[in-house]
């Protein structure tokens, strides 16, 4: 993996290339990328270079983005929350009679029923 990464920034350094390495496995990665994007739910959440990640957070690499999710699924369990507080269905599970799992309306799915 070092000597992968060793040649990818020599590339990036001489020949001008960009990376994007996606990833959930932060092994040997912690002062390689230069910038950092975080995704999540389909939108950009961040976008920084790594020197600004660094300054922002005393954790590892893999501990910043850990907090990053920890943060993304407690927002999730609040909103789940307050939809089943409000009577909204859920969609965690398949729906009876259909190839469709999770939220139809998000995946831009319909559920069809041909028995």
């Amino acid at each position: 993996m070092d000597d992968l990464l060793r040649f990818l920034r020599k590339e990036c350094e001489q020949r001008g290339a960009t990376i994007i390495y996606v990833t959930h496995i932060f092994d040997c990665l912690e002062n390689w990328p230069s910038h950092v994007v975080y995704v999540a739910h389909g939108k950009l959440q961040i976008t920084m270079p790594m020197e600004e990640v660094k300054g922002m957070s005393r954790l590892s690499l893999m501990r910043t983005v850990e907090s990053w999710l920890g943060k993304e699924r407690d927002e999730e369990r609040r909103r789940k929350k307050e939809r089943m507080a409000c009577d909204l269905l859920e969609f965690d599970k398949q729906i009876e009679g259909s190839h469709v799992t999770g939220d139809p309306a998000r995946a831009a799915v319909h559920a069809i029923n041909n028995g």
